[in-house]
């Protein structure tokens, strides 16, 4: 009787471990599908991502405080939003066993996500990725075999649904993206371009200009150029244009821009009249490396900032208002 349960108990014991048994192993096997369907996140070694299309961004962005501020806060508070990469084999699929055990020798191809990545690279702490899915745009460039197209729009996707992008940035990923499209079937015309991308058709007849003369673009304008200061000087692109004069003339169409945003202060007079108040000299409006303005007037005795168009990704929104609050904070009377 040694290894049974009075009354049979000992077959019904078994049967209950096998049937918990396989249900476990239906569950590791939903999970690694939905794994594969990038319906859940998984622990990658950075080493095993390669990055093979470039940063729609523009400048040094490692070396800027917003990067700093990114990789300070999954150091503090632990990487909140996923990375998307592709199985540089398309056959992969996690173990069944085990889904969320990676296979070291695994490689994978990034999509998006290319500041978190390189945050956890520095910190020297694994990512948070999930496998991105086939696109299904019109010309499904994941099913014909074009996967590095496959990945600037997943990539592009990922920008605009974040509104992560400055202009100049958005219009050159279009451009790549475009020319792309244009090198697999040259009889697409604009119109089903931007069908395909979804967006506007003039965006793409801007972009691939732009992305024709890119080293051009790049130098002469600044990175937080505007749109509208884009498409007026979008015509010299490629035209012979001396690039010293151009930049000189693009700064001075910023500086004027920022102060046409200005609002106009309204105060009471005597009367019930309100009339506009005629303001002494301006202050110099600076337009800043990163494209925001920056205007500082000062008083007697305090100084007024206005500070706008300033390149915050939305997870860092609440730290910027904090340190900008905290160093304004600084500052007594005396």
């Amino acid at each position: 009787m040694e290894g049974k349960l009075p009354g049979g108990g000992g077959g019904h014991y078994k049967a209950a471990e096998e049937e918990a048994t396989n249900t476990f192993r239906e569950r590791m096997k939903a999970i690694a599908r939905q794994i594969l369907k990038g319906e859940v996140s998984i622990k990658i070694d950075t080493t095993q991502i390669q990055d093979e299309i470039q940063s729609d961004r523009l400048g040094d962005w490692k070396q800027g405080a917003e990067f700093e501020a990114l990789k300070t806060n999954i150091a503090r508070r632990g990487q909140t939003q996923p990375i998307r990469v592709r199985p540089c084999n398309p056959e992969w699929t996690p173990k069944d066993t085990d889904p969320f055990k990676i296979d070291p020798q695994a490689r994978f191809f990034l999509q998006s996500g290319r500041r978190r990545l390189a945050a956890c690279v520095e910190l020297g702490i694994p990512t948070l990725a999930v496998i991105g899915q086939k696109t299904e745009s019109v010309f499904d460039a994941a099913e014909k075999g074009d996967h590095t197209l496959a990945d600037l729009e997943e990539r592009f996707a990922e920008n605009t649904v974040r509104k992560d992008l400055r202009p100049l940035e958005r219009y050159l990923s279009i451009g790549r993206i475009a020319q792309h499209l244009k090198a697999e079937d040259n009889k697409l015309t604009q119109t089903q371009i931007a069908e395909t991308i979804g967006v506007g058709q003039w965006e793409v007849s801007l972009s691939l200009k732009f992305w024709k003369h890119e080293d051009e673009v790049r130098d002469i304008f600044p990175e937080g150029a505007t749109t509208p200061i884009l498409k007026r000087f979008a015509k010299h692109m490629g035209d012979g244009s001396d690039r010293e004069t151009l930049k000189a003339e693009i700064m001075e169409a910023m500086g004027q821009e920022a102060v046409a945003d200005e609002p106009v202060t309204l105060e009471s007079s005597s009367s019930t009249t309100t009339r506009a108040k005629v303001p002494a000299a301006r202050p110099a409006t600076l337009t800043l490396s990163n494209g925001a303005s920056f205007v500082a007037k000062r008083g007697k005795k305090n100084v007024s900032v206005t500070l706008k168009a300033v390149p915050v990704a939305p997870e860092l929104q609440d730290e910027f208002e904090a340190r900008l609050k905290e160093l304004v904070e600084s500052y007594r009377s005396t």
